[in-house]
């Protein structure tokens, strides 16, 4: 046999996100769907860690607000936020990403360095296609209260309409996916 011709063994090895997050563009760009699994909190309710996620690529297609995109910072992490709004800036155009927990906290996202959009969440053998209606309608729902918080963070102590409307609106909308008890931090899935 001609080893010359054979391939070679690959030792397998961890990857640090940076690379990770690299070679999921490249995949994406190639036009695959890709599963990931979530590592984090930041998209409590909607994702959880340990949750199973499918990303697409954009493939031309626009980004409306309120849909979950993998994106990379500037320093290449990769990242499952919102897209709330977009702006045309010198460079194109740009997207302020969030997340659903920390809404207050978000970032201008050139176009360039978003990589996909979140299709379908899995958790605990349960599925829900973030494309439906329910997950159109939740997205939409967590748009509206960040922009209520953008108002209500001016009127001091009114942080908790913002926290009570998007548990009502995942309840609501992902309600046959896990059902909430008091918060969204105590959720148990069916």
């Amino acid at each position: 046999m001609n080893t010359a011709t054979e391939p070679k063994a690959v030792e397998p090895r961890l990857c640090s996100s940076v690379e990770w997050a690299a070679v999921t563009a490249r995949l994406l760009e190639r036009g695959a769907v890709v599963r990931l699994r979530v590592l984090g909190s930041s998209m409590l309710p909607a994702i959880r860690n340990g949750d199973w996620i499918q990303v697409a690529p954009l493939a031309g297609d626009p980004i409306l607000a309120g849909t979950i995109v993998l994106y990379a910072r500037r320093d290449g992490t990769p990242i499952i936020h919102r897209a709330l709004s977009s702006r045309t800036a010198a460079e194109g155009s740009e997207w302020y990403i969030v997340s659903d927990s920390v809404p207050s906290a978000g970032e201008w996202v050139p176009k360039d360095r978003i990589h996909g959009t979140v299709l379908s969440l899995e958790r605990e053998g349960a599925y829900v296609d973030l494309r439906g209606w329910r997950g159109r309608l939740y997205g939409r729902a967590v748009l509206l209260s960040w922009q209520s918080l953008q108002i209500a963070r001016h009127i001091a102590g009114f942080e908790w309409m913002y926290r009570a409307f998007r548990r009502l609106a995942y309840a609501l909308c992902l309600g046959r996916f896990s059902r909430c008890v008091v918060d969204h931090s105590r959720c148990s899935p069916l």
